[in-house]
């Protein structure tokens, strides 16, 4: 598609304009918080097919792992239950 057909595109849920982001092949909707895939150079403009927008990745905090790095630490559980005794 061309730009001047992304200008043309609105969000289905809050009808504001969306933004492209042509690395992700994304339509980003911020007033809705919502991102509408692009797929085969298609807008898939579904509010069912919306990924939540900004995309979050879960990390651990490395603070929270024990230095074998496989387990998490449960000392801040252990600090917790001899502080309540």
């Amino acid at each position: 598609m061309t730009s001047s057909w992304f200008d043309l595109l609105v969000c289905p849920i809050t009808k504001a304009p969306l933004r492209h982001d042509a690395s992700q092949q994304l339509l980003i909707a911020d007033a809705a918080g919502k991102a509408y895939p692009i797929r085969d150079g298609i807008p898939v403009l579904l509010a069912e097919e919306a990924l939540e927008w900004p995309l979050v990745t879960l990390v651990t905090p490395a603070a929270t792992l024990s230095p074998d790095l496989n387990t998490t630490s449960d000392s801040a559980s252990s600090h917790t239950t001899a502080s309540a005794s």
